[in-house]
């Protein structure tokens, strides 16, 4: 992981956009620290965008997945709340998928918005796939996505030319 983040040092300086490789590696190192404890699993954005542009899920992008979020290579996971890091249109989000209560929650989505909605962008997003592709990755059965609940809370987004330091 060390080679993308490298190449995205500079997206941490003032009014650049924040590169994934850094996010998705920050993020991560977090949660291996605190895996055993945590009650839910995390999928950084770089894996999110391989599963959604996926036509099919294949057993090595399985077990490459895995092992960059530090999961065994294959088997039954236990099941948690999954959280998705998904870069869409320029823009970071977090989206939970709740296979126990099949509920899905989109935050952040919007930066032009506060409160919440039902204006998810599933579609965008591919919201669909990826709701099957990440119970497969898991080994979990998931049930079709169009029963699941889901909503949505936003937030107004931080500008930088709004920060006054």
């Amino acid at each position: 992981m060390w080679s993308p983040v490298w190449e995205e040092m500079d997206t941490l300086e003032p009014t650049r956009w924040l590169g994934g490789s850094i996010l998705d590696y920050a993020l991560l190192v977090q949660w291996l620290q605190m895996k055993k404890t945590m009650k839910c699993y995390l999928l950084g954005s770089h894996a999110t965008v391989d599963l959604a542009t996926s036509d099919k899920l294949e057993e090595c992008q399985v077990s490459s997945i895995r092992k960059q979020n530090g999961l065994p290579a294959r088997g039954l996971s236990p099941k948690k709340p999954v959280i998705l890091i998904i870069l869409h249109a320029n823009h970071y989000f977090v989206v939970v998928f709740n296979y126990d209560s099949e509920s899905i929650h989109v935050l952040g989505r919007s930066g032009n918005q506060h409160g919440y909605t039902n204006e998810i962008g599933w579609k965008d997003w591919r919201g669909s796939r990826l709701w099957t592709y990440v119970a497969q990755l898991f080994g979990w059965k998931a049930k079709n996505p169009a029963e699941a609940h889901k909503s949505g809370y936003n937030w107004l987004q931080v500008r930088y030319d709004s920060c006054h330091f």
